[in-house]
């Protein structure tokens, strides 16, 4: 389930507010958010990692994978093209 980030924000709040309780935060988590008993409530791991987050960065916002994304120039493309027709493997 992908959580936003008023939730996440919400769950740290709440383990920070009740003594570190990770059940009191699934609980109050599912209260807050109106969702019905033994519905979807993030897990020990997931409130964790969000805690982890949130103290590394100070922020709730789902890290991201640390991919940088490429940008397909002319000349790479030409220099690999001319690299292929020396060595075709």
């Amino acid at each position: 389930m992908r959580w936003t980030s008023e939730q996440r924000a919400f769950a740290v709040e709440a383990y920070f507010s009740n003594n570190h309780s990770y059940v009191v935060v699934q609980h109050a988590f599912g209260t807050h958010f109106g969702i019905k008993p033994r519905g979807p409530v993030p897990n020990w791991k997931l409130i964790v990692l969000w805690i982890e987050n949130f103290r590394t960065t100070g922020s709730v916002v789902k890290k991201s994978s640390g991919q940088q994304q490429t940008v397909t120039m002319p000349e790479n493309v030409e220099a690999v093209r001319q690299s292929i027709l020396r060595s075709p493997r």
